[in-house]
């Protein structure tokens, strides 16, 4: 039994149940990527040039350490796929993430070698 072992297993209420059950039908307020990088370099400069390829290294930084951990947090529920029904929809938000960590990646790489070169 989970209580002997230490374990506390919660559920969601009825009353939760159905709050949640309306939530998911409501239209979405907005969807809003934010990204202070992006930001810096939509407002960039030749004169900030070696600051934006100090940003691009850490956008790859963050994107390889992102990008490795969903591939292993897809990894492992693939193991369990069948354990419970929204499985497969985190699946499917996953591979967004690993899709667009990918995307940035190769965009980021591009953009930080036409800078070493002088070609943007």
């Amino acid at each position: 039994d989970a209580v002997s072992r230490g374990k506390i297993k919660y559920a969601i209420t009825t009353d939760g149940l159905s709050e949640f059950n309306r939530w998911m039908g409501e239209k979405n307020e907005k969807d809003t990527i934010r990204s202070e990088a992006l930001l810096k370099l939509f407002l960039a400069t030749d004169a900030n040039a070696r600051d934006l390829l100090d940003q691009l290294n850490e956008i790859n930084r963050q994107n390889e350490s992102q990008l490795h951990l969903f591939e292993l947090y897809s990894k492992q529920l693939s193991e369990y796929a069948d354990l419970h029904e929204n499985h497969k929809y985190i699946q499917e938000v996953l591979s967004l993430g690993i899709r667009q960590r990918e995307l940035n990646s190769l965009w980021s790489s591009s953009l930080m070698e036409r800078l070493k070169d002088g070609h943007l």
